[in-house]
């Protein structure tokens, strides 16, 4: 299986309360149907995603959508790039949709994208982010104190954190909180590993 590289994250953390997930446990990995726009194509409010890097990926706005919204989308031709769709959306091939299989907010979106992204330069033209590496993919998320005898993320029974995932995302976007007691007091920038 591949695993992230591990990096300094561009936000606190606590390093030692991170554990190993594979994306295919919380996700289902679809590829997303391609439409080329025609000549009578018309600008309208539905982005059009592509392989760009930039941009949360996308190219264009289109009068028409072949992709429901609420997903992550990764560029599978190259580089890896991955976005958060919040609305419908079409794209122009090589864009494979992360569809959760948890309830996922726009700062939980934006936190996984971060993650996500952290191993872009893994990938080239010469090695490409397919889908088969999409399913074998590792992503370290923070996880939550109790255990689930279910299994349903991991095989150890960790469970994604995802509150504090939302809670991170809402105090770097500088918007009042109140999640766990105490949380904004606790931030602190992780070391590096020498």
């Amino acid at each position: 299986m591949e695993k992230q590289t591990e990096k300094q994250l561009p936000f606190p953390v606590y390093n030692d309360s991170w554990r190993w997930f594979r994306l295919i446990d919380l996700f289902d990995i679809q590829g997303t149907k391609k439409q080329l726009p025609t000549d009578e194509t018309k600008s309208g409010p539905y982005p059009h995603v592509s392989s760009k890097a930039t941009n949360n990926g996308v190219m264009e706005h289109y009068d028409y959508f072949t992709e429901a919204g609420g997903v992550l989308t990764v560029e599978s031709s190259c580089n890896g790039y991955c976005s958060y769709q919040k609305q419908n959306f079409s794209t122009h091939g090589h864009i494979t949709k992360l569809i959760p299989k948890f309830k996922m907010d726009d700062f939980i979106a934006l936190f996984l994208v971060t993650v996500i992204n952290l191993d872009r330069e893994y990938y080239n033209y010469g090695r490409k982010c397919s889908m088969d590496k999409l399913r074998k993919r590792l992503i370290k998320l923070p996880v939550q104190k109790k255990i689930d005898s279910d299994r349903i993320y991991s095989a150890e029974g960790y469970i994604p954190d995802w509150e504090y995932m939302h809670c991170i995302m809402l105090v770097l976007s500088k918007q009042q909180i109140s999640c766990r007691n105490g949380l904004t007091a606790r931030f602190f920038w992780p070391k590096e590993e020498k």
